[in-house]
């Protein structure tokens, strides 16, 4: 019997002393990455010292150009947003980022699946996983399944899903990017069906979204960061009401909503858009064009005039 135990502890021992090796190994490589996703996620969260980040999905990661913001705006940029993401895993990339430095401004592309409705919120996690110790963080984790603070002690789990993406970037990175911004190249070939992505009606607002939306405008206002809320151009929907519990937010904050989700300029022009969801690079240069006319008007008055614009 006491053979027995002496086994299991020896077992289990090993198994600690493995993990732990896997995850130190693990947060090496993802600290060493050449380029990639990796090194991209990385830079945000513990390198970035722009004066203007932009948040939001993959709408955001194609549809903002920095160099064209920064030319205008005389402001260092930096392009933040992250494919398949919202809220959840961005106030978690902020948190880290207030605890180091304060942008002058943050526009956040929203997306009323990754932002406003009710998802696999799971989902979010893997893009923090690496960053668990963090301050604030971890209770993001909490919040979305209590179970994560146990699953968050195996060193390993924190990067398994990543594991084929942190070794590429470390031997091969095939993604790049333009501070941060990813340029969609081509054209829509096709005629989407139009689906109104923009009605609530088959949709649930998600309590918790809309709690982490709340606390990144109370986090901003009291860092004395500008922040402005945007809805970048979708190719055939005619209906943003389903940025009605956001508006109702900015409003209550004063915080600006500036609405270019079925801006006409950009609706049923299949030459700026690659897909029905996301402009092209000469979609989205042109629309950068229109987001710098917009701050330009509204940033003096950012955190004192919340509207839909």
């Amino acid at each position: 019997m006491r053979q027995l135990v002496a086994k299991i502890i020896l077992f289990l021992v090993i198994l600690f002393l493995v993990d732990t090796a896997l995850g130190i190994c693990f947060q090496t490589l993802v600290d060493s990455a050449k380029g990639g996703e990796t090194r991209r996620v990385n830079y945000i969260c513990k390198q970035t010292s722009e004066d203007l980040l932009i948040f939001g999905s993959s709408r955001a990661l194609h549809h903002y150009d920095p160099l064209l913001l920064e030319d205008s705006l005389q402001m260092s940029c930096y392009n933040c947003g992250k494919d398949g993401n919202g809220i959840i895993l961005l106030y978690g990339w902020f948190k880290m980022i207030q605890q180091r430095y304060h942008p002058q401004m943050i526009v956040y592309d929203v997306m009323p699946n990754f932002d406003l409705w009710k998802g696999d919120n799971m989902a979010y996690l893997p893009g923090l996983r690496y960053y668990y110790g963090e301050p604030a963080v971890d209770s993001i984790f909490w919040s979305v399944d209590k179970n994560e603070r146990f699953k968050m002690m195996v060193q390993s789990y924190r990067f398994n899903s990543q594991f084929l993406q942190i070794m590429m970037d470390n031997i091969k990175p095939l993604r790049k990017n333009i501070n941060g911004y990813v340029p969609l190249e081509g054209q829509m070939t096709y005629e989407p069906v139009l689906q109104e992505t923009g009605t609530t009606s088959a949709c649930e607002i998600d309590p918790l979204k809309l709690y982490y939306l709340e606390r990144l405008i109370k986090d901003c206002r009291d860092s004395r960061i500008s922040l402005v809320f945007m809805a970048s151009p979708q190719y055939k929907n005619t209906d943003a009401s389903a940025f009605k519990p956001l508006m109702e937010l900015c409003q209550r904050y004063h915080v600006p909503f500036i609405n270019h989700y079925t801006d006409t300029t950009f609706n049923n022009k299949r030459e700026y858009f690659i897909d029905s969801a996301h402009l092209n690079s000469e979609g989205a240069a042109k629309y950068t064009l229109a987001v710098i006319k917009d701050l330009k008007r509204t940033y003096f008055c950012v955190g004192t005039e919340g509207s839909s614009i």
